[in-house]
């Protein structure tokens, strides 16, 4: 055992040394490098002219170093700064963490200038610009100074810092001691050990290059700590598993964990320190794992009449929550949310647009405007209509959660899932407005239920879905061929429908080969006995995505264009540009999205406030930690936990963390470790009465057997009381969530701000009045400045109706006439207004408020038949 890691140690280290005296110590790169472009911050994109190719930056700027850590470096800088004679000779003032030199006129040729710095021994190194803002004419940006090339060249010393060194050293160690902590064979990771080794070389031999994509972060808690662990983790394993076992039988202690972790979540939302309280939740969260195991055997059956009326009941919950005062909450349509509603009026009035995906305008696959096409042309154009589709797919999902969950998780979890995702603040937001994520997750979960259900299973492995009594049962849960074919071939069309939602359908075929790979495992009999099954899902879905296949060809770059503008590459995070650095910085945002600080845009969520309610977290926590020691015993858990890690990869590799919407797939996987969470929580409460064994023998009650089967309790309760509390803690999650969306977010304007309220308002009265007006003698024409008139979603509202427009000057028309303006407006304008429209004008004063009655629109209107613009 110790002479594999030495071997392993000293051959890294040979490789260090040799990778050390390949490395270079000068590197120079142009500005068109695609890795000295990653390492500007706040700088314009690239120009080409005839005095050459450069970036203009900022007023404030700021250009990261990478490679050669803890040394001192020449950072040589080619710069300009392009000004007319008139004007005054930039000024720029560099500053690095250890150093000042002050400000240096910079002229309008290129010069080079020499900066003597440290290099930060770990992390990234600033070096910041400040100029004084210069904007050229007939230019909006504000200009600083104009950069043509960096070199960095390395001082003598030792090519790595020790800290370096360590750092890259522990890495191929770290991964051949996780490897054999995983019990993988020793072969395996030791070749696991030697290619990090071979990655360890490269870093050296590259310095600049290894130290932007693997920089040194987490020093020196990184890899020191988890190698310490790693190394004493048979020791800490009989350790906890003797405190696991005294918890168990000390009840009190498991409950006060319990207690904790949901008092660490409520703190946290009051603005508890986010550390320390985190930490307690996770304390917390492992004390009360103890009743969780004393759940495993103390449950009872749920028959199905019950299931269907509790999910029936469910299903009424979620499609209320989502249609009650769809049209006015949220309070105004959002620009998107207009443009997807002209799409679909163009494809319901016009035969010949039929667009598979959307570039200009939507950027998005067309389903969603398909689906909104027969609603808003036989409606008309509201916010309800537009928003209706991804409402009723919104309802729907809870249902699709509970068709794929019961052969993963069980009956009871799956419902306690189906619950908890009907009524969730965040499901709400995300179906009440007119976007296709909903529809994506909708179908995946679909098809996730078809998978699961029509793929072989091993007999074996049928204890974790039922208990077969005799080898008949055992064939028919096998399967015949045709069964499995028409399941897949309805999976296959559904996963690919779900490319033509949102940007995350993308994904829906890696979610679901990966339940088929967890399904069928590594037995090539149930891959053969699967195959036909698994060849007409293909053949399905590559038809179905056939035409999308065709338009991504025929436009790749307008297909990627939407993803690549939101990378997180491009992120807009002063303190740092390392890929790696910003991707562990968006998964630390994203685990402190669900419980401690949420997502900032109020269209998308309350701003600032978790994601999941303090009920739901405490059970997501409890069905994690629940979970995660038994992925390999129940695959359907493990299907669980890699659908949430495969939906939050986009949301990490995205700018703008923590984001609601780019997130949302997680959200499913959540409510199912939830339901395990709750399963374990209401039954670890309670005694047992075991004078009435039952065998589990239907796959409802599967998410928590054993692999072999199992006498489970069906008598009263020991402690009626305590397991009433779980029920009331379910209870206060909906309260909870139904008053954050319908109390709070109503009438908060950080998330009513975030909607085209004064377009919206105007976009209604005006369709009020086109409505009237038919039934009138008198006409009226309504007029609004050309920058209102031209939003989209005043263009949606008043699709067909036709508006005046107004520029500032009297109107040309006579008769009854109205000027809507936004309260906004100043006193000018408004008397503009007046002026424009005669001796007859008059203020009729404000015709539409927010919910909280702040002013939104003001009119000004003459003639008698301008007063009906007030009802």
């Amino acid at each position: 055992m110790v002479v594999t890691p030495t071997l392993l140690a000293l051959f890294t280290l040979a490789l260090l040394m040799l990778g050390s005296s390949l490395a270079r110590a000068s590197h120079h790169m142009r500005v068109d490098d695609p890795l000295l472009g990653r390492s500007l911050f706040r700088f314009y994109p690239l120009e080409v002219s005839e005095t050459g190719i450069y970036r203009w930056s900022r007023p404030e700027a700021t250009l990261f170093l990478y490679g050669y850590d803890g040394r001192a470096v020449v950072t040589s800088l080619r710069l300009a700064a392009f000004r007319p004679a008139d004007q005054p000779v930039a000024l720029v003032h560099l500053r690095g963490d250890t150093i000042d030199p002050g400000s240096f006129p910079v002229d309008s040729v290129w010069r080079t200038y020499h900066l003597l710095m440290p290099m930060r021994p770990t992390g990234e190194t600033p070096l910041h610009f400040t100029t004084e803002a210069y904007q050229p004419p007939a230019d909006p940006r504000e200009l600083g100074v104009a950069l043509s090339d960096v070199t960095i060249t390395a001082t003598q010393g030792l090519m790595l810092h020790p800290v370096r060194l360590v750092y890259l050293l522990g890495w191929p160690l770290l991964v051949w001691l996780v490897l054999v902590r995983l019990r993988a064979s020793p072969r395996m990771a030791v070749g696991g050990g030697l290619v990090m080794a071979l990655g360890v070389g490269w870093a050296a031999a590259f310095p600049v290059e290894a130290g932007y994509w693997w920089p040194t972060l987490g020093w020196p808690w990184w890899p020191l700590l988890p190698f310490a662990l790693l190394m004493a983790a048979p020791q800490l394993g009989v350790l906890l598993a003797r405190v696991r076992s005294y918890l168990v039988t000390h009840q009190a202690l498991s409950l006060a964990g319990i207690g904790l972790a949901l008092g660490a979540l409520l703190a946290l939302r009051l603005g508890f320190a986010v550390a320390p309280g985190m930490l307690l939740l996770v304390v917390g969260t492992w004390l009360g794992q103890a009743w969780l195991k004393r759940a495993a055997s103390h449950q009872g059956l749920l028959s199905t009449r019950n299931a269907v009326i509790i999910l029936a009941l469910l299903g009424l919950l979620a499609l209320g929550t989502r249609l009650v005062n769809l049209d006015t909450q949220p309070a105004g349509l959002w620009r998107d949310e207009s443009r997807h509603g002209l799409q679909a009026l163009r494809i319901w009035e016009d035969p010949a647009y039929r667009p598979v995906y959307v570039v200009e305008g939507a950027d998005l696959p067309a389903m969603l405007f398909y689906l909104m096409a027969p609603v808003i042309g036989s409606a008309g154009p509201h916010p309800w209509s537009v928003r209706l589709v991804s409402a009723l797919a919104g309802a729907l999902t809870p249902l699709a959660l509970y068709w794929a969950s019961v052969p993963l998780i069980g009956r009871r979890a799956a419902l306690i899932a189906a619950g908890l995702l009907a009524s969730a603040s965040w499901a709400l937001s995300m179906s009440r407005w007119a976007f296709p994520a909903t529809l994506d997750h909708l179908l995946v979960l679909t098809a996730l239920g078809l998978v699961w259900r029509t793929l072989p299973v091993e007999a074996s492995r049928l204890s974790l879905l039922a208990v077969p009594r005799t080898k008949p049962e055992v064939d028919q849960h096998l399967g015949s061929a045709a069964p499995s074919v028409i399941g897949m071939a309805l999976a296959g069309l559904l996963g690919g429908l779900a490319m033509y939602t949102y940007h995350t359908g993308r994904l829906a075929p890696v979610a679901l080969g990966a339940a088929v790979v967890i399904r069928l495992g590594l037995n090539p009999y149930l891959w053969r006995k699967a195959a036909p099954g698994l060849a007409i899902a293909l053949v399905v879905g590559a038809l179905t995505i056939t035409p999308l296949g065709l338009a991504i060809l025929g436009d790749l770059e307008g297909y990627n264009r939407r993803v690549g503008t939101v990378s997180w590459l491009d992120a807009n995070n002063p303190d740092s540009r390392a890929p790696l650095a910003l991707a562990l910085d968006n998964m630390q945002r994203y685990a402190l999205a669900y419980h401690a600080v949420g997502e900032r845009n109020g269209r998308h969520h309350l701003p600032d406030v978790p994601l999941l309610d303090p009920v739901t977290g405490l059970l997501l926590t409890l069905g994690l930690g629940a979970a995660l020691p038994r992925l390999r015993q129940q695959p359907g858990f493990l299907v669980v936990v890699a659908l949430g890690v495969i939906y939050l990869v986009p949301a990490v590799l995205s700018n703008d963390a923590p984001h609601a919407m780019r997130a949302l797939g997680t959200l499913a996987p959540a409510c199912m470790l939830a339901g395990i969470g709750f399963v374990g929580l209401r039954y670890g409460l309670g005694g047992s009465d075991q004078s009435q064994p039952v065998w589990i023998n239907e796959p409802a009650e599967a998410g928590l057997a054993s692999r072999s089967p199992r006498i489970y309790a069906r008598g009263a309760p020991a402690h009626t009381v305590m397991r009433s509390a779980a029920l009331v803690l379910l209870g206060a999650s909906l309260l909870f969530n139904l008053w954050l969306y319908f109390g709070v977010m109503r009438l908060e304007p950080r998330v009513y701000g975030e909607f085209d309220l004064v377009e919206t308002a105007v976009g209604r009265l005006i369709q009020q009045h086109h409505s009237q007006n038919n039934l009138a003698s008198e006409d009226l024409t309504i007029y609004l400045p050309e920058a209102l008139r031209t939003t989209d979603t005043v263009r949606f509202l008043t699709w067909g109706i036709e508006i005046g427009r107004y520029d500032g000057r009297p109107l040309e028309t006579e008769g009854a006439a109205v000027i809507l303006l936004p309260a906004s407006a100043d006193e000018p304008e408004q008397a503009a207004a007046l002026a424009a429209l005669g001796a007859e004008g008059r203020a009729l004063g404000v015709v539409a408020t927010t919910p909280n009655g702040t002013p939104l629109v003001l009119a000004f209107g003459r003639g008698q038949a301008a007063d009906r613009i007030l009802r």
